[in-house]
């Protein structure tokens, strides 16, 4: 009896541990909702002293629907899909839909990102609901676990369609003050040759759903609401290829998503919640070299030199292409609480390259 009840004390103070470790260590400097206002300004003085401006406010994306505890991050052995927070892979995701209408209230201007997912082509969801298209969800469904065919995983999935999604968006005009950032996900497979006739596939597909919304709502401003993002050059280059149409492909904003440089320890915490790639010479070259890209996503923590980095970036895009538009950056604002941050963003050299945008993670 001693022993059961001695086992029963490390399992809940395990449990109260992990509560504590995923509340505390895991995006510290989120940003609760009454607070929003108040903890981007200081970034948004930040953004005017790199970019050398004066009371501009720089665009804010929401990472995650702008929501950290709420958006869906994966699917739970019960077929629960669960977002973050202290009952971690229990506390249920809210509709994205409903994210996004609380995204909005907050802030208009304020954008969202989005992960897209497609199933394979076999799989029992696309049986059931063969013109879904895309899903949208943090980490990559393992789709040949019988998690994913329950019928509280498949509901969810079937209500949180990209498709779907892009149509409430329009529905409700939040497209004239904001913009949505749909990443590529792509585990390590498909960043290798032996997924890459698949991938291709996925960006085909990708780009056939987004076609409508891409021509038929248009900003007033002239701005691309409609913004592609990924890890994977070559997830960025299958779909801007696949469009094969210049108007087309000009109704976009492409975004790379710079990875880390480092050893195994970086590693590992870069690759906690999905594959993410070394940041190597070859990534760089690509910026450099691709016309059409418009900004580079970046974390500190991944890239602690981002400003010699960036520096170098700017100079060799402009001396081998200088027809070529100057790329811009963007970085996230979570991993550290504020002043922390704000110390980390500020070893940026004024006037050297623009700050387009900040991501933060918004908690309520």
């Amino acid at each position: 009896m001693m022993r059961i009840f001695f086992v029963s004390m490390l399992i809940s103070l395990s449990a109260m541990s992990c509560i504590k470790i995923n509340e505390t260590f895991v995006s510290p400097g989120r940003v609760p909702i009454a607070d929003y206002h108040a903890r981007c300004q200081p970034f948004h003085e930040l953004c005017n002293s790199i970019n050398g401006t004066q009371n501009i406010k720089v665009e804010v994306i929401g990472h995650g629907s702008s929501s950290w505890r709420y958006y869906p991050m994966g699917i739970n052995k019960d077929g629960v899909v669960y977002g973050n927070g202290f009952q971690s892979k229990a506390t249920p995701a809210m509709d994205v839909k409903d994210l996004i209408k609380i995204s909005n209230s907050i802030d208009p201007t304020m954008s969202i990102e989005l992960d897209a997912h497609y199933p394979p082509k076999d799989h029992l969801i696309r049986k059931i609901y063969p013109d879904d298209g895309a899903y949208v969800m943090h980490d990559i469904p393992e789709w040949d676990k019988n998690k994913v065919n329950n019928k509280n995983a498949l509901s969810y999935l079937h209500a949180n369609t990209l498709k779907g999604i892009l149509e409430y968006f329009v529905e409700e005009d939040f497209y004239k003050k904001s913009k949505v950032y749909v990443e590529i996900k792509v585990d390590k497979i498909h960043y290798e040759d032996s997924g890459k006739e698949e991938l291709e596939e996925w960006c085909n597909a990708l780009a056939s759903e987004l076609t409508t919304f891409a021509t038929h709502y248009q900003r007033d401003d002239q701005e691309n609401w409609l913004c592609i993002t990924s890890f994977s050059p070559e997830a960025l280059d299958m779909f801007y290829k696949s469009l094969n149409d210049s108007t087309l492909q000009s109704q976009f904003d492409y975004v790379l998503i710079a990875g880390y440089k480092g050893g195994i320890f970086k590693s590992f915490f870069a690759n906690m919640k999905g594959y993410v790639p070394k940041y190597n010479d070859s990534i760089q070259n690509f910026i450099v070299d691709t016309e059409w890209l418009d900004c580079v996503w970046f974390s500190e923590q991944g890239l602690n030199d981002f400003d010699s980095i960036f520096t170098k970036i700017v100079v060799d895009r402009k001396e081998k292409h200088p027809s070529f538009k100057p790329v811009e950056f963007s970085f996230s604002n979570y991993q550290y609480k504020e002043e922390k941050m704000l110390k980390k963003i500020s070893k940026a050299t004024p006037k050297k390259y623009k700050i387009r945008s900040f991501m933060v993670d918004i908690d309520y």
